[in-house]
């Protein structure tokens, strides 16, 4: 998980109400970096409604002796 901070984020990456913009930041990760752009598996709201939590999923290993 990664957690974004809007303080602390360039305002670019702001909307209107000083929140991260997710619709902008994911357009941007989809274009420049789209393997890790299909790897997030959720992206929520932080509990001030500034931030977000991205959340990655990836296969799991495995089991062998």
């Amino acid at each position: 998980m990664i957690d974004l901070d809007a303080h602390r984020a360039d305002p670019c990456w702001l909307n209107q109400d000083n929140a991260l913009d997710w619709p902008k930041i994911q357009s941007y990760l989809s274009y420049h970096f789209p393997n890790i752009s299909r790897a997030i598996e959720y992206a929520l709201k932080s509990h001030s409604k500034k931030g977000i939590h991205i959340l990655f999923g990836f296969t799991a290993l495995p089991l062998t002796d």
